[in-house]
C-alpha cells in the first residue's frame, strides 16, 4: 500500500467525466479547480475528442469511472494525468471513498500518463495505486 500526502502545494485543475456524480466535484474544490464535464457541455465527446480537448485547455488531471478508457488510449502521447476510478457502482456513497487516494494522486507533480485508483470489493475497499503505462505498457490505440 502506497500513502501520500493529500495536501497539494498548488491546485490542480481537473475534470470530472460525465458518469461521476457532480456533487463529487465539492469535495475536490476547496483545495483544486474542479469541473464536470456538464459544467462546459462536453457531454458525449469520445474519448480520444475528449483527452485532445483536456490538453488543448490546459487540464492537468481527468477523474474518470470508464473502464473502457484505459485500454483504448496510448497515455504515454498525453500531458494530462487521467485516474481510474474502478468502483462497483457510481452512487456518490461509493465513489466518495476514494476521494483521499484522488487527492494523494493530484499531489504528486509530474503526474501524468494514466493512473489506476483502486477497487471496493465485497470485502472493502482495496487501494491500489499503479501506473497504467507500467501495467500496460505502451497501451492501446488511440
Amino acid at each position: 500500500m502506497i500513502f501520500l500526502s493529500p495536501i497539494s502545494s498548488r491546485p490542480v485543475k481537473l475534470l470530472l467525466d460525465e458518469q461521476l456524480p457532480r456533487r463529487l466535484s465539492h469535495r475536490l474544490v476547496p483545495l483544486h479547480d474542479a469541473l464536470t464535464i456538464q459544467d462546459i457541455d462536453w457531454r458525449g465527446k469520445k474519448n480520444g475528442e475528449l483527452l485532445k480537448l483536456l490538453v488543448e485547455h490546459k487540464f492537468e488531471a481527468f477523474l474518470t469511472a470508464d473502464k473502457k478508457m484505459c485500454y483504448e488510449q496510448n497515455w504515454q502521447r498525453y500531458s494530462v494525468a487521467v485516474i481510474f476510478l474502478d468502483v462497483l457502482n457510481l452512487k456518490y456513497d461509493t465513489v466518495k471513498l476514494f476521494i483521499s487516494q484522488v487527492l494523494a494522486l493530484l499531489a504528486q507533480s509530474g503526474l501524468a500518463g494514466g493512473v489506476y485508483v483502486g477497487t471496493i470489493t465485497a470485502i472493502g475497499l482495496v487501494p491500489v495505486v499503479a501506473a497504467i503505462t507500467t501495467l500496460l505498457g505502451a497501451g492501446g490505440s488511440s
